[in-house]
């Protein structure tokens, strides 16, 4: 982008960007806190929706069985009942009967109401109670459904609790939920126990089925995939998706609810954020029944700030809209400012171009200003430049051949450098000829290996420069080859220079494999690594050794090629440099320093693969990692 137009939209997207910042940062973080705000009151409202309306419920049962209970403690005579009991008793209960069945029709939710005579003062069970039956009221008798003094010994059944409960608090007292075993329904119970004169004459109560009622909990609609739940006063859970009735607030999981019950026992309603065993945030809601009992709401996090984050979201997509509308603003605006500067730098390019055809703009000429001046000057240099030009032509011409031929030295650099040592290994296969022909060991199948030998030398020769040239082709289709192939085939074309430099190869595969590439290239890296440690193992005059292995580990899906020479060591500077194009260290005309360079180059980019050069304790090894492999097939 050409400078000037840069600063002037720089100032201009500048400017854009922190007012953008500056606007939508303070009007994100006033929504985000008001959206939060709002969910977390929504969280609240939710519970305190359903406590209220679950309270409602109770307030009127309660009211009802406290009428119930005032009825009884003003009405019975306990002197009439001492001197006539079972007369009293059973005209008491046919006056009672009538307001106990009117009741039981007035009072929504509730399954039946009762009162529960005192077995101790009656000496029997006695009992009135009324149920409902669609919009009828029915009456029950108490001993034609099993309701004998039996089930007022210990140990009290769960059902019984209605009670006993009461007459051990002192008031009313809710039950949790029970099955019943005269209706097969679960069922909460409120009751009352009613005294005369100190006198216990019997508990007042009503069942409500929970599905009328508490039951609600189960299917709460919190969010999507939240969930409620219902504890008693102790915070023992009376309904919840994954805990039982035996489990309490403050003991599971760990305790990570210890903020919650804190809470729970301060306010009557509230939001508590805690994290969970995950670390993850998590949210609480919380409602107070009036009898005690506890509704909570467990809303998932991410579903409750859904609407922030969007909102969030929403407003980073503006103020990148924002800022990109400075930027095409600030660029038209820029563009017009610049335009004359622009034109002026485009004529000093032609001349940089040494274009001097191009005719400089009258308008830029005709300006009286600084911009006049520069293009006035530049004309004056266009014609310098012209005349300079025509007498450095032919300078440069020179120079074009000079470059051409410099290249093509390094190409034949290049292959001279893959065909030294075939026609090194051809000059020691006519050597060992003439040799046997002067001791009368010349026969026909020492010919006929030598003759072969050379055959491969010269073939593998004639393909060299067509092998190089494919090596740049990006084109060049893949195949799955063996690894042990190619390193039998360099090590056949060596041949010669091994035995005769008494180097001794230890090459052991116990497992092949094949790699995914390009097979001759491959077969040129391993030829220059051998290459290199022949070279290197030539220094020593005895334990001349390269050591060749190649492993397979499918664990970890990567097949390894080891090419080991006992040489010296490498220097950690040179070390740090081998793989540099015509870095060597060999003396002048004994190496052209890129061998290292293209087998890195072959493995690396071309096969995705990698070589790595180290020094050991007894020399230096050469490690090929290939990625790409298949254990070779039998």
């Amino acid at each position: 982008m050409r400078k000037v137009s840069s600063k002037i939209m720089f100032a201009i997207i500048t400017c854009s960007l922190i007012t953008a910042l500056l606007v939508g940062g303070f009007g994100m973080q006033h929504s985000i806190s008001l959206l939060e705000r709002e969910a977390t009151e929504r969280v609240l409202n939710l519970s305190d929706k359903y406590a209220n309306e679950i309270s409602s419920i109770f307030e009127n049962i309660e009211g009802t069985i406290t009428s119930l209970s005032a009825t009884v403690e003003t009405s019975f005579d306990v002197d009439a009942f001492h001197k006539d009991p079972e007369g009293y008793l059973s005209s008491y209960k046919a006056a009672l009967a009538p307001t106990i069945a009117k009741m039981t029709q007035n009072t929504g939710k509730i399954n039946g109401l009762y009162f529960t005579f005192n077995p101790d003062l009656t000496k029997g069970a006695d009992e009135i109670w009324y149920i409902k039956e669609g919009t009828h009221v029915k009456a029950v008798d108490s001993a034609a459904n099993g309701i004998f003094l039996e089930v007022f010994r210990k140990p009290v059944e769960d059902y019984m609790l209605y009670y006993y409960m009461p007459i051990e608090a002192g008031h009313g007292t809710w039950t949790e939920p029970a099955l019943d075993p005269d209706s097969g329904c679960n069922v909460i119970s409120y009751s009352e126990a009613v005294y005369v004169d100190d006198q216990l004459i019997g508990v007042a109560g009503c069942d409500i089925e929970t599905e009328n009622t508490i039951d609600i909990i189960e299917n709460m609609s919190v969010y999507q995939t939240g969930y409620a739940f219902l504890m008693n006063e102790k915070y023992d859970f009376m309904i919840h998706p994954e805990y039982s009735k035996k489990e309490n607030l403050t003991s599971v999981e760990g305790g990570i609810y210890k903020k919650a019950v804190n809470a729970m026992g301060k306010k009557e309603s509230g939001i508590v954020k805690f994290e969970d065993k995950h670390g993850h945030l998590q949210l609480l809601g919380f409602s107070h029944l009036t009898n005690g009992w506890v509704i909570a709401v467990m809303p998932p996090w991410e579903e409750v700030f859904a609407p922030a984050r969007n909102l969030a979201i929403a407003i980073v997509i503006l103020t990148l809209l924002a800022i990109g509308l400075s930027v095409l603003i600030s660029r038209v605006f820029s563009n017009r400012f610049a335009r004359p500067i622009y034109g002026a730098v485009d004529e000093l390019k032609y001349l940089g171009l040494e274009d001097f055809s191009h005719e400089i703009p009258s308008e830029l000429l005709n300006r009286e200003d600084e911009l006049g001046e520069v293009v006035k000057y530049a004309a004056v240099i266009k014609t310098l430049v012209e005349k300079k030009t025509a007498e450095n032509r032919e300078k440069d011409l020179l120079l074009i051949e000079q470059s051409r031929l410099a290249k093509m030295g390094e190409m034949v650099g290049n292959i001279a450098h893959q065909w030294k040592q075939p026609l090194n290994s051809i000059n020691l296969i006519v050597a060992n000829l003439l040799e046997a022909y002067r001791f009368h060991e010349l026969d026909e199948k020492l010919l006929e290996s030598s003759a072969a030998k050379t055959l491969r030398l010269t073939e593998r020769m004639s393909e060299t420069i067509e092998d190089f040239l494919n090596f740049i082709k990006p084109n060049k289709e893949k195949v799955w080859f063996s690894v042990s192939e190619c390193v039998d085939l360099a090590l056949e074309l060596m041949d010669e220079s091994i035995r005769c430099n008494r180097i001794h190869i230890s090459f052991e595969h116990d497992k092949d494999f094949e790699v995914y590439g390009y097979a001759n290239e491959f077969s040129h890296a391993v030829f220059n690594l051998i290459n290199n440690a022949r070279d290197a193992v030539l220094e020593e005059e005895d334990g001349r050794i390269i050591e060749i292995t190649i492993a397979l580990r499918p664990e970890e899906k990567i097949g390894i090629l080891k090419i080991k020479n006992f040489g010296n060591e490498i220097d950690s500077e040179i070390l740090k440099t081998i793989f540099t194009p015509y870095f060597t260290t060999k003396d002048p005309g004994k190496g052209s320093g890129i061998g290292l360079s293209i087998s890195q180059t072959i493995i690396e980019q071309r096969m995705e693969g990698k070589l790595e050069i180290q020094n050991l304790s007894d020399g230096v090894c050469c490690t090929i990692t290939m990625n790409q492999i298949r254990e070779k097939a039998v």
